[in-house]
């Protein structure tokens, strides 16, 4: 995209300020930046398989590389997940307690 707004002299601030006054245009681009990442993760494992024996580090830190921008570019698809669990002591349920006060009475 900065190559984009180089070449039609757009500068990157009016690029963002444009996207958020046009909510349409917004979601076009962001679905357009998911695809990417899909592409993104399509070509990964094409390109490992081009590393042999002189250029397997540099293929793996490409790979890294393509992976990270997909993780970024679709995060709901690529990105790490993470799950929180919320137990209460030794695993159990969580203990609640309500406690209900008449503020009226507090004056």
């Amino acid at each position: 995209m900065v190559d984009a707004l180089k070449a039609t002299g757009i500068p990157m601030g009016t690029w963002y300020e444009w996207l958020w006054r046009h909510e349409e245009c917004s979601e076009m681009y962001a679905r357009a930046r998911e695809s990417r990442g899909e592409l993104l993760a399509e070509g990964i494992v094409a390109h490992a398989m081009t590393a042999d024996r002189e250029n397997a580090n540099a293929v793996r830190v490409q790979v890294d590389a393509m992976k990270w921008a997909a993780a970024r570019l679709a995060p709901k698809r690529w990105g790490d997940k993470a799950a929180v669990e919320v137990t209460g002591k030794n695993g159990g349920p969580v203990a609640m307690e309500l406690v209900v006060r008449d503020v009226a009475d507090e004056s």
